[in-house]
């Protein structure tokens, strides 16, 4: 996972970069696919991160996706 980190940090750079400054980082759901979602709003739009640990805590899955709206939790 690491390997697969540092290749994406170029684009991962630019995405930020172009996003602005961090807002608020909020925890949304846990999915039983994806693992823990959080939400970041920032200053020109927001990203959706999704971490999936196995049993002894170590990363086996990473997702970062842009997305509308905001780091807030919907009501349910």
């Amino acid at each position: 996972m690491a390997d697969a980190m540092r290749e994406q940090l170029p684009a991962l750079h630019d995405m930020f970069v172009s996003l602005g400054a961090i807002e608020s980082v909020a925890f949304l759901e846990n999915d039983a696919i994806l693992g823990n979602i959080y939400g970041m709003k920032l200053t020109n739009g927001a990203v959706r991160w999704a971490v999936a640990l196995d049993p002894a805590g170590k990363v086996v899955m990473w997702l970062v996706l842009p997305g509308p709206g905001t780091a807030q939790k919907k009501p349910r």
